[in-house]
């Protein structure tokens, strides 16, 4: 896909279905280290992992909130500390659902299941 269809594919606030286990919400946030925003990915079906949840920005932390609704968030990863990964994002959402944190490395908590 290039980048021209890339980014005609996607709607800031949407959640599109990637595959059957992952769904991505793109920020509002573009810029050169972002591309077209921060892609925050939901991992799971009804027990959800939050991967990167984003800039500290309102509209995306409710598309968040609305994509998961009637799920549970059992963990928010970070893959880096960068404010476009937000850790205050897992704030918010920690305040808005419960849910577990991990930060720092993705990898080895994707591996343990």
């Amino acid at each position: 896909m290039s980048p021209e269809d890339f980014i005609d594919s996607f709607e800031y606030g949407n959640c599109d279905k990637i595959s059957p286990l992952i769904r991505r919400i793109i920020a509002n946030n573009p810029g050169p280290f972002t591309f077209t925003g921060t892609g925050t990915y939901i991992i799971g079906k009804e027990n959800l992992a939050i991967i990167d949840p984003g800039p500290i920005d309102q509209n995306h932390f409710d598309a968040i909130i609305k994509s998961t609704k009637g799920q549970t968030i059992t963990h928010i990863l970070l893959t880096h500390n960068h404010n476009d990964h937000s850790p205050e994002g897992r704030e918010y959402l920690l305040a808005a659902r419960k849910a577990e944190v991990s930060g720092g490395n993705a990898a080895s908590f994707l591996t343990s299941f």
